[in-house]
């Protein structure tokens, strides 16, 4: 493999992971603060005003931030670079701008959905909310096209910061409930978009270039439908116990997801690393180090993702209440399931991205098709009998059916793919998972004994090897 592309993308993941890895901690420790402070309901409005928010954020953005990276990293010259990055601040802010005039017409039918007064009246704060969500997620895809992955990991830290900061004064010291954690999270999306605005390595200008407007419109809009449909796949669990059940139901599956989603927020810093990298590779024609990088990346965050599941499984209790108190103990046993559909979507996003990053940008939107109906049509079926545990077994048959069809796109598009990479972790998280279940110890210790078997089995397989734990103590 390519030394100076070796050390950038090695490099970029430990910046990136580092940051990351900041902001998840101390945005755990701020929504452990909050969730043990609201009573349930509050904090289950909470989760449905974030999950609208995300959802007009995801409508507003067709796929802009990925199509940005794509044509700056393929873009001939700087001054095109700076062009299309400015014009997609332009267009962001367009298209956020015209949903948040949606938000006051779109209270009644909230209301309707609902039947949740508090989350109308919440609703005053989504316009801002979506503007800001919108201007975050570009900048950091820009600073990712441009390699300035030390700037998005000090921008982590600082979210990370002000999040905590602003729990502890808005909720702890000034009692506000959730009017206060909504302020927390708006003065860390402001103080992250301020700085990331500030650091990006191009001069900023208003242009709106229509040609490439067009050009982003035409081969983002896909990704744009497939973004809506991820979402879906995604969120559409808390939207149906919200209808189905209540706030509280939602809290109790939130808390439950909670661990797993900040998890998966690790990833997010190799994923900011892998996504531009690879395009970089496919764009150059070097087709057989992508490959490389992709099985090896399947088999790596397979193992990583399987190994959490498996301690989640082990200790889903212990966990649960520790960090959450006993008024959430009834998520423990959707929090070991979901550690594991978290660890099978992190493998399909790998595949996903690769997709993407190949130029083949309309598959994924045909694949969250599949998705999106195993997932409400699991909800609906299984909600009404199993509660907050029918949402995560409709979670789990949807991923599970998902990654087969990324596979076949990617080796008809001609991409190899060495399948067994995946399998043989998922086997030893099956073989050790199946062996706690059959025999069920209850003391701490002794569940250690099927943590050591997992590591034993997998560095037996290969699944990890001696020099990829060295490389992760060398300096870069």
């Amino acid at each position: 493999m390519d030394k100076a592309f070796h050390k950038r993308f090695i490099g970029g993941v430990a910046a990136t992971g580092f940051g990351t890895l900041a902001q998840l901690v101390l945005g755990l420790v701020s929504m452990i603060v909050a969730i043990r402070t609201l009573p349930k309901a509050d904090y289950g409005v909470y989760v449905l005003l974030e999950v609208m928010v995300v959802l007009l954020a995801v409508l507003g953005s067709l796929g802009l931030e990925n199509m940005s990276v794509i044509k700056i990293m393929a873009a001939a010259d700087d001054s095109r670079k700076v062009r299309i990055a400015n014009t997609a601040i332009c267009y962001r802010f367009l298209l956020s701008a015209a949903l948040a005039l949606l938000i006051m017409p779109l209270r009644p039918l909230i209301f309707l959905i609902f039947k949740s007064e508090p989350l109308v009246k919440l609703t005053y704060f989504m316009s801002v909310f979506i503007i800001l969500t919108g201007f975050q997620e570009l900048f950091v895809k820009l600073l990712q096209a441009y390699h300035r992955y030390q700037a998005i990991a000090v921008s982590q830290i600082l979210s990370g910061v002000l999040r905590l900061g602003g729990v502890c004064l808005f909720i702890v010291a000034l009692k506000m409930q959730v009017t206060g954690l909504i302020l927390a999270y708006l003065l860390t999306m402001l103080g992250s978009v301020v700085f990331l605005f500030f650091v990006m390595p191009f001069p900023k200008r208003i242009t709106f270039d229509t040609q490439i407007v067009k050009e982003l419109f035409r081969f983002g809009l896909p990704l744009g439908v497939n973004n809506v449909l991820s979402f879906i796949f995604l969120k559409i669990d808390r939207v149906m116990l919200g209808i189905m059940l209540s706030p509280a139901g939602v809290a109790a599956y939130d808390v439950a997801s909670r661990i797993p989603d900040n998890v998966a927020r690790m990833y997010s810093a190799f994923q900011s690393v892998y996504f531009p990298n690879i395009a970089e590779l496919f764009a150059q024609g070097r087709k057989a180090q992508a490959e490389k990088v992709l099985g090896h990346s399947l088999r790596i965050i397979s193992f990583l993702t399987l190994l959490a599941a498996m301690v989640g499984l082990l200790y889903q209790k212990e966990i649960i209440m520790l960090l959450f108190s006993s008024k959430y103990s009834d998520s423990a046993p959707a929090f070991a399931l979901l550690m594991l559909c978290f660890s099978i979507a992190l493998v399909g996003d790998i595949l996903g991205t690769s997709l993407v990053a190949f130029g083949q940008s309309d598959k994924p939107m045909k694949i969250n098709i599949v998705d999106t109906v195993f997932n409400v049509v699991g909800n609906l079926l299984l909600i009404p009998r199993f509660g907050i545990m029918g949402a995560v077994f409709a979670t789990l048959v949807s991923r599970a059916v998902t990654n087969p069809f990324i596979v076949y796109f990617l080796k008809k598009a001609g991409v190899e793919i060495h399948f067994s990479q995946y399998l043989k972790p998922i086997l030893v998280y099956l073989f050790w998972a199946g062996a706690f279940l059959l025999f069920h110890p209850q003391n701490f210790f002794l569940k250690l004994i099927f943590i050591a078997g997992s590591l034993a089995t997998a560095f037996w397989l290969s699944i990890v090897q001696k020099k990829e734990i060295v490389v992760l103590f060398q300096k870069h």
